[in-house]
């Protein structure tokens, strides 16, 4: 029984259903390898055990019948709803992003926002003029920020605009009252990036409440369950594959006997 549900699974994994595979009672019993009648037998037991969702219900199903049975995997349902939810998210998570830049929105910000932020809003007249920027450092003056080190940030933290987020930082360094803030000469690339990383995770989690704010596009959840899925497969693969070899080493076995 353990090996007929492997083999449910691998053509599951396969089938381009959400987590399901349908067929015929003569096709599964080509699945299992048996005729008919213990077909049904094997996939009753799966319906009465709660292995699988079978429909329809399979009391008083006849082995000559030619409706199709449906087999649904609930775990690999379950894993596929999830990668499509996490698409459709992706999808309009990256869409408002989209409509937003073309707009050249500007979020308002809260009292205690010193940075003035600015989201979204084209900077590529600024970016074109300029080939630094200076950053008040605490010991040694000002420090030269590249601006090809601004656009390689703003592919790594695309909630925000790295650019709008460092000027307004840069203003906010230049007051005379904040000028002990400043970071030091020997720290303050650093700081500036580990600053811009959680930015970036506030601004992730504000386009989506449900978002992981290390994960915003949902790629590392993704992949994560892409490598589980493959571990749960493989075994099963190659259960398969050696039970094939088998089945066809003896189906040669008895072609040589009959000869």
């Amino acid at each position: 029984m353990e090996g007929a549900w492997i083999r449910i699974c691998c053509r599951i994994y396969h089938s381009g259903e959400m987590g399901a595979l349908t067929k015929t009672l003569p096709e599964w019993s080509r699945v299992f390898g048996v005729d008919a009648t213990n077909a049904l037998r094997i996939l009753t037991y799966l319906q009465n055990n709660k292995i699988a969702d079978i429909l329809p219900c399979l009391t008083g199903f006849l082995p000559s019948s030619d409706q199709k049975i449906k087999v649904i995997s609930r775990r690999i349902r379950n894993e596929e709803k999830e990668k499509e939810s996490n698409r459709i998210k992706s999808n309009k998570s990256y869409a408002k992003k989209k409509k937003e830049q073309a707009k050249g929105s500007v979020l308002p910000d809260s009292d205690q926002d010193f940075t003035g932020r600015v989201r979204y809003q084209s900077q590529k007249s600024e970016l074109e003029e300029e080939k630094e920027i200076r950053i008040p450092v605490a010991d040694a003056g000002e420090q030269k920020l590249l601006i090809s080190q601004i656009q390689e940030w703003q592919r790594t933290f695309s909630f925000i605009d790295v650019y709008a987020e460092i000027t307004g930082l840069v203003r906010w360094f230049s007051q005379n009252e904040n000028k002990d803030k400043r970071w030091p000469k020997k720290q303050w690339f650093i700081a500036m990036t580990n600053w811009l990383a959680k930015q970036n995770k506030i601004a992730a989690a504000n386009s989506d409440p449900n978002a992981d704010p290390d994960d915003p596009t949902g790629k590392k959840a993704a992949q994560k369950r892409q490598r589980e899925t493959e571990e749960m497969i493989a075994p099963m693969r190659q259960f398969v594959i050696k039970d094939l070899a088998r089945q066809q080493a003896a189906a040669q076995k008895k072609k040589i006997a009959g000869i």
